[in-house]
């Protein structure tokens, strides 16, 4: 026995105990001080180093930029994505393949103040290329008319991508997509949804890649009565497939909708709909060898409460976790639901503790593991703060931690994201003393 406790001793006095991962301290990722900092957003490569852009007022316009954060480095300088000084860079997206190259898109205005109108509105992207860095801005389309806005982005594991955004024709609002190849750069920019027979405006479209570069681009839009949800499908052999009606129920609208795809070419949808008595979190699997499955209801609540802006994503073993606002009328919470595959989804649990007041956008990042984290915003009832609770496989969430305790103004948009090892990074704006919102970062390691 004496032997034993030797050698356990021993053990734990070499580090055989594995370090306990904890959140940093906050720190500031942009030092320009001429105006506010908007809109971060975080994505890792394979060697856990990051990638962060974000909207900035420079007085005039609001421009893109980013900066790069190196493991054992830390965050390096920002630098500007796009030069193009007629308007203002906002609403950007970033997405990160698993050999470090990345690609930027955000949409941009003509040279009317941003608080008025604009008359048009394009789609840019910047691509980051490992080891040489961002390239030039460029149009991702080919006519310069009109309104185009809200786009995503996604990358299959061959380093493919698709790009998506909504775009009026004078008309409506109808969505758009353009492909990108690393031998052949961007396809001309192509109408996905031709539902010009009693639909309306189609908004938000979103964009997901399966492991076999097969992808789905989902939307809501509406049909002069309610909004429905929306998918179109993808292959490299056959290109984009037909609109298909990913739901049937005509109580209420159905709203953002969210796609992830498991390793296996198996997905799951969520979204928003309005039931008979409040707004309920609809999950629709996708089989891959058979279709589409029934939607089901995530949230296991009786009492009249809506569910709002569900995230999802899954893990390397084709397990998945949704989590959204509960809204009960006065505040909202966050809440989450765990798929397990082959068995299907649990019961809903609340997740965020009450600090007095809502929150907001929750985020959901898993690792390799299947351990997670959800992120957002959320008040105090004086100023808002970041959150986030943590996922670990068979132990379940543990109580939320603050990110940060500066409580001069608000800190909102909170974006996550997490590397192969399980460490992540939080990116945050928040305002100081002067009412000017910065760019922040805590990492967890």
């Amino acid at each position: 026995m004496l032997a034993v406790l030797f050698l356990c001793s021993i053990a734990l006095a070499q580090g055989a105990e594995p370090t306990v991962k904890t959140w940093g301290k906050p720190e500031l990722v942009e030092t320009d001080n001429t105006g506010d900092a908007l809109s971060p957003l975080i994505a890792f490569d394979s060697e856990g180093n990051a990638l962060s852009i974000w909207s900035q007022s420079s007085g005039g316009f609001l421009n893109l930029l980013a900066n790069r954060y190196i493991e054992g480095k830390g965050w390096g300088k920002p630098e500007l994505l796009e030069t193009s000084d007629f308007g203002n860079a906002f609403f950007p997206r970033l997405l990160a393949d698993t050999k470090g190259n990345a690609f930027a898109i955000w949409q941009q205005g003509d040279d009317i103040p941003w608080q008025k109108r604009y008359t048009q509105i394009n789609i840019w992207t910047n691509h980051y290329v490992a080891g040489k860095g961002w390239g030039k801005a460029e149009y991702r389309e080919a006519e310069k008319i009109g309104l185009s806005r809200f786009p995503h982005i996604a990358f299959d594991k061959a380093g493919n991508a698709i790009a998506t955004w909504e775009r009026t024709d004078g008309t409506r609002f109808k969505i758009w997509a353009s492909r990108y190849t690393p031998n052949g750069g961007w396809e001309k920019a192509q109408l996905i949804e031709h539902n010009d027979i009693g639909h309306g405006d189609a908004y938000w479209p979103w964009v997901a890649f399966d492991p076999s570069g097969n992808a789905f681009v989902m939307w809501h839009q509406t049909d002069g009565k309610r909004f429905n949800v929306w998918a179109v499908h993808y292959t490299p052999s056959g290109g984009w497939e037909k609109p298909e009606l990913m739901e049937h129920d005509d109580l209420g609208d159905a709203l953002y909708p969210r796609m992830v795809f498991d390793s296996k070419g198996n997905g799951i949808a969520v979204w928003q709909q309005q039931g008979s008595t409040r707004v309920h979190i609809q999950a629709k699997r996708y089989d891959a060898t058979k279709g589409w499955e029934k939607p089901e209801i995530l949230e296991n609540i009786t009492q009249p409460t809506n569910g709002l802006q569900a995230q999802i994503a899954f893990d390397s073993q084709d397990n998945a976790i949704a989590v959204w606002e509960q809204s009960n009328g006065g505040k909202a919470n966050v809440l989450a639901n765990r798929y397990i595959a082959g068995k299907g989804w649990g019961k809903s649990e609340r997740i965020s503790i009450d600090n007095g007041g809502s929150v907001i956008l929750p985020k959901i990042v898993i690792d390799s593991q299947g351990n997670a984290f959800s992120i957002w915003h959320q008040s105090d009832g004086n100023v808002f703060n970041i959150w986030a609770a943590r996922y670990t496989l068979g132990k379940g969430w543990n109580t939320p931690e603050l990110l940060e305790h500066d409580d001069s103004w608000h800190a909102a948009n909170p974006e996550i994201a997490i590397d192969k090892n399980g460490n992540a990074i939080a990116v945050w704006q928040q305002s100081d003393s002067k009412q000017r919102f910065s760019i922040w970062a805590n990492r967890f390691k």
